[in-house]
């Protein structure tokens, strides 16, 4: 009887990033398996080093090991295993090994879209200055935030360790978010972090999202849906992600010489709660027509219809949108039907035909080309790449 593949995973199953990858591991291994998992190494859970079990692991003889990024001597002694070793990395900028990567810049960019959008002029972003992936992502939003002509106010945290407990940490964020400009909007880096800055708001007095919108990253919804408003986050593909993470250990175990060792966490889209549910428009009319668009990104609109809706002419409408937010009403429309196309795609199993015809189009043909005109790709590949 063919031995059934032994494989060690050290990755979280307490945050929605790590559950994303851990289905995707498994989702693998249902199809393509069996495979065995010890999902709870003791020195990955306990902190402890991992020379103590060091001995217990070779004995159990496993065939590969998928973990989060450790110290440099316990990664040592993973590698004596001499097996191999896929690391989800969170704190290296260039891991050598095979790796799952996170493309922080699309998030950061997304991130700062979907305030531009919503008509913000004022921005912030709330960081973890130690992780090199706060910094990407805070640095992609900064760009995009900047080539629209904002600027984006830096929380920076306390440098003294006894004040980053989150007792006193607290008082120091209410107080630098009395500090900003209003309305704002800010980008948290994990949703963990939006949450901070929501209870931050509720000591300063501020209103979530009238005064101050918050946006978190990783869509775990039980921090989201637990907060004291909740909290609208970028969904990440990280299920997708994990099954190809586990496919590319497959193939290292058969001994395959592999090019591409590294596997890539898209952001999908922004789930939308409350904390982001609004629009920081003065002008009332355009506010009215983003409003309409929205909630009929799923049919073509004419620009005549959301002028007729808002009770002003074509011309006004353009020129109002220019003013109040730098773009045509076209560029409005399109950029509403492309998120709903996109939600779509990575939210349901409806086939391209079933989308097209939700979306007002005639056949699939007219929806990969109106599709592709935008997002540079065909929908089946952003499908493929996305889903989650």
């Amino acid at each position: 009887m063919k031995r059934i593949p032994s494989i060690l995973l050290g990755i979280e199953d307490s945050r929605a990033y790590g559950r994303g990858l851990l289905r995707g591991i498994s989702k693998y291994a249902r199809i393509h398996g069996p495979w065995l998992f010890r999902t709870r190494p003791e020195f990955y859970h306990s902190g402890s080093q991992i020379s103590p079990h060091l001995a217990d692991l070779k004995r159990a003889r496993f065939d590969g090991v998928i973990t989060r990024e450790l110290d440099h001597r316990q990664m040592r002694q993973i590698l004596a295993l001499g097996v191999p070793v896929i690391v989800a990395s969170h704190m290296t900028l260039e891991p050598t090994l095979p790796c799952i990567m996170t493309d922080c810049a699309a998030i950061g960019k997304m991130a700062a879209r979907h305030f531009l959008e919503r008509g913000f002029r004022h921005f912030g972003y709330c960081g973890l200055e130690e992780m090199f992936w706060s910094g990407r992502r805070a640095a992609s939003f900064t760009e995009v935030i900047h080539e629209a002509g904002f600027r984006v106010h830096h929380y920076q945290p306390p440098r003294a360790k006894r004040n980053r407990l989150w007792g006193r940490e607290q008082f120091i964020m209410a107080k630098w978010l009395e500090q900003l400009p209003k309305p704002i909007a800010i980008m948290a880096c994990t949703d963990d972090r939006a949450r901070d800055l929501v209870e931050a708001c509720e000591i300063a007095g501020l209103n979530v999202p009238e005064d101050v919108a918050i946006l978190g990253v990783d869509n775990d919804r039980l921090v989201c849906d637990l907060a004291g408003v909740p909290i609208s986050s970028v969904a990440l593909n990280t299920e997708q992600a994990g099954f190809e993470a586990a496919a590319l250990l497959a193939r290292l175990m058969a001994g395959e010489k592999v090019e591409q060792q590294q596997i890539i966490v898209s952001a999908t889209h922004v789930e939308v709660r409350r904390s982001t549910d609004i629009l920081a428009i003065e002008d009332r009319f355009v506010a009215n027509a983003v409003h309409f668009i929205n909630a009929h990104a799923h049919q073509p609109l004419q620009v005549s219809e959301v002028a007729r809706h808002v009770g002003v002419s074509e011309r006004q409408l353009y020129d109002r949108f220019q003013r109040a937010l730098g773009r045509s009403i076209h560029e409005q429309i399109t950029t509403a039907r492309i998120a709903r196309i996109c939600w779509l795609l990575g939210n349901t199993n409806l086939s391209i035909l079933e989308i097209a015809l939700a979306m007002g189009l005639p056949d699939e043909k007219h929806l990969a080309r109106y599709f592709r005109r935008q997002q540079g790709i065909p929908p089946s590949q952003w499908r493929k790449q996305h889903q989650h």
